[in-house]
């Protein structure tokens, strides 16, 4: 809702009636999936490289967690990309 004070109304409010609602709500579905995609990412690159950054314990293999967190990741980073690449309407 738009509040808009026109001289010719005597400073009454008038509402009027835009699409702005909707512009808003793209905007913030583009900012979701830009969080969820650079999560997804972060997620993946910590899960891949928790050994060589010394994350997990030492003298351990790639274990379940990090298989775990590497494939959430990848889903996680991949569905806010093709959030992202949706057609907006």
């Amino acid at each position: 809702m738009i509040l808009n004070l026109d001289i010719r109304d005597r400073g009454r409010p008038v509402r009027e009636d835009r699409e702005e609602g909707t512009a808003n709500m793209n905007e913030q579905l583009r900012l979701g999936a830009y969080m969820l995609t650079a999560f997804g990412i972060v997620l993946l690159l910590a899960s891949l490289f928790a050994d060589p950054l010394a994350l997990g314990e030492p003298g351990t293999t790639f274990g379940w967690k990090q298989i775990l967190g590497s494939a959430l990741g990848l889903v996680l980073a991949t569905l806010g990309m093709v959030l992202l690449r949706r057609p907006e309407k």
